[in-house]
């Protein structure tokens, strides 16, 4: 599985600023296990490998602030809330040499339901996934 990019190391998933090292490795194996999840559920609908790449998932607030068409609240800056939920986003592109990007984003709508939140991108086949955030699932032109 291709889990890192130019980038986007896998440290930015390892290294979090968190309150207690309990959370700090919690979060980021959290992190890491929702991409597997995704990873896993992609191969076994198209009933082979389909190579993802990770391209962002922490972000300090400095380097948020610093990439076009980021929110100001993001959840790539993640953390434990007040009430210790765990906020957390992962971008992804899937090989649209393998698949159809707009056919696993179809599939990982009907699977995920309302669970999540997961925008696809299709002018560069780019995905965010947040299982933090309870939303609609929706296509962003």
């Amino acid at each position: 599985m291709s889990l890192a990019s130019r980038n986007f190391t896998l440290d930015s998933i390892a290294h979090r600023p968190l309150p207690q090292d309990m959370f700090y490795h919690t979060a980021g194996a959290f992190q890491m296990g929702c991409m597997e999840m995704i990873q896993g559920l992609i191969n076994k609908r198209f009933k082979k490998h389909v190579k993802i790449t990770i391209t962002s998932g922490y972000r300090s607030a400095e380097v948020n602030s610093a990439t076009p068409g980021a929110a100001n609240n993001s959840n790539h800056i993640w953390g434990l809330d007040d009430g210790f939920k765990l906020k957390t986003a992962n971008d992804f592109v899937v090989d649209g040499s393998q698949v159809d990007p707009l056919e696993v984003y179809n599939y990982l709508k009907e699977v995920l339901g309302g669970e999540s939140e997961l925008i696809y991108y299709p002018k560069d086949h780019h995905f965010h996934y947040s299982p933090s955030q309870a939303k609609d699932a929706f296509i962003q032109q």
